[in-house]
C-alpha cells in the first residue's frame, strides 16, 4: 500500500489483536505529519459535497494521506458519514456532521422503506465505488456509517417522542426496532458485497481492520433510558448484529452510558469496548477503574490517549487486547512512541 508500506505486517497485528494476543508490543495507532507539504484542496461551500462528492473526497483523502505518517497499526482510512443518507429520507448536512430529520408521526404510515434506487443510497454507493477505484493500493475504504437502529429511530421519530413511546407504546417501538434492524442488515450486506468483492477485509468508522466484515456498533440514545429499558430494547438487536459481524466493538460514549456497561459486558458477541469520556470529562487514562472492569471481563479495550500518557497506559493496563490511539508532531516522535511501547510491553510481560 503506497501510504502504508508495512500493510501486510499490520494486518497480522490486527488479527492478533482481535484474538486478544500480543506479538511483541501492545496494539496501537500512531499518526504524525510526515514532513511533506500538504496539498491544498479547497473545501466546498456546499456541505453536501463535503460528504457526498466523490471527486472532492478522492482529492481530500489523497492530500491528507500523502502528508501523513502511519506508524504501528495506523493506516490511511477516513470517516464516511454519508452512510447516514442511505434511506433516502431528509438529512441535514453540516461541514463536520450529518443528522437525520424527524419524519415519523405515525409508525404505520411513516416508517421509511429501504429502496436501493433512492438518491441517498445511490450517493452512498457511488462514493464507496469511486473511493475504492481511485485509492486502489493507496488507502482502505471504510464501510460507511449506517446509523444503528435505536439511534436511527431516535432521529426519525425525535428523541423526546421516542422516550415517551418506550413508556406508552413499548410494543410499537419494539416492532419498529425489529424492522430497522432488518434494514441495517440489508444495507451492511450490500455495502460489504461492494467492498469485499475488491478489498480484502473491512473496517468501520473506527479504523480497525478485520479480515472479515466488521464495524463498531453503538447506541447514543442509551443515555436517555434505564438499564432495564436498555436490556429490553437495545441488547437483543446489538447481540443479533454483533453475531452477524465477524468482529465487533461497542462505542461507549460518556458517563451517561456507563450504567449499561454490565449489560454490554455480558454479550459474548461484542468483542470489546471503545471508551470515550465525552466533552468536559477527564481524559481516558483517568478512568482506570472503568477500564479495568472492561479488561477484567475479558473484553478488548480501545482508547485514545495523549502521547504523554503512553507510559501510564502501559503501566496501568494489560497489553493483551489493548488498543491505544494517539498522534504526535513528527515521524521521529511517532517512532519513539512505538519503541517505548515495545520495550514496556516486553518488560511487563517478562515480569509475570
Amino acid at each position: 500500500m503506497l501510504y502504508k508500506p508495512d500493510w501486510e505486517e499490520t494486518k497480522q497485528r490486527f488479527v492478533a489483536w482481535w484474538a486478544g494476543e500480543v506479538i511483541d508490543r501492545v496494539a496501537m495507532s500512531v499518526s504524525a505529519p510526515n514532513g511533506r507539504p500538504r496539498r491544498h484542496v479547497p473545501v466546498p461551500d456546499d456541505p453536501f459535497r463535503v460528504h457526498g462528492d466523490p471527486e472532492y473526497l478522492v482529492e481530500a483523502w489523497d492530500a491528507n494521506f500523502a502528508a501523513t505518517y502511519y506508524a504501528a497499526e495506523a493506516f490511511p482510512c477516513s470517516y464516511l458519514l454519508i452512510g447516514y443518507a442511505f434511506l433516502g429520507t431528509p438529512v441535514t448536512y453540516e461541514p463536520h456532521t450529518i443528522w437525520m430529520e424527524q419524519i415519523i408521526d405515525d409508525y404505520e404510515r411513516d416508517m421509511p422503506a429501504f429502496d436501493t434506487d433512492n438518491p441517498g443510497w445511490q450517493t452512498v454507493t457511488d462514493v464507496v465505488r469511486t473511493l475504492f477505484e481511485a485509492g486502489r493500493d493507496k488507502w482502505v475504504v471504510e464501510l460507511p456509517t449506517v446509523i444503528d437502529p435505536t439511534d436511527q429511530l431516535s432521529g426519525l421519530r425525535g428523541t423526546q417522542n421516542l422516550c415517551t413511546d418506550i413508556v406508552d407504546r413499548p410494543e410499537t417501538v419494539a416492532k419498529a426496532l425489529d424492522y430497522l434492524t432488518g434494514v441495517w442488515f440489508r444495507a451492511y450486506a450490500e455495502l460489504g458485497d461492494i467492498l469485499q468483492a475488491s478489498q480484502l477485509g473491512s473496517t468501520g468508522w473506527l479504523p480497525l481492520w478485520s479480515p472479515g466484515l466488521s464495524t463498531t456498533v453503538q447506541c447514543d440514545f442509551s443515555c436517555m433510558i434505564s438499564e432495564a429499558m436498555f436490556r429490553r430494547f437495545v441488547i437483543p438487536g446489538l447481540q443479533t448484529r454483533a453475531r452477524w459481524l465477524d468482529n465487533c466493538l461497542y462505542h461507549l460514549d460518556g458517563p451517561g452510558a456507563v450504567q449499561h456497561l454490565d449489560a454490554l459486558l455480558e454479550v459474548p458477541e461484542i468483542k470489546g469496548i471503545q471508551w470515550v469520556p465525552g466533552a468536559g470529562q477527564p481524559p481516558c487514562i483517568e478512568w482506570t477503574q472503568l477500564l479495568g472492569r472492561i479488561q477484567d471481563a475479558g473484553k478488548l479495550l480501545h482508547i485514545s490517549i495523549e502521547p504523554g500518557h503512553l507510559q501510564r497506559a502501559l503501566t496501568d493496563l494489560r497489553p493483551e487486547g489493548l488498543f491505544l490511539v494517539t498522534s504526535c508532531n513528527s515521524v521521529e516522535e511517532a517512532d519513539d512512541l512505538v519503541r517505548m511501547a515495545r520495550k514496556m510491553t516486553s518488560s511487563r510481560r517478562a515480569r509475570r
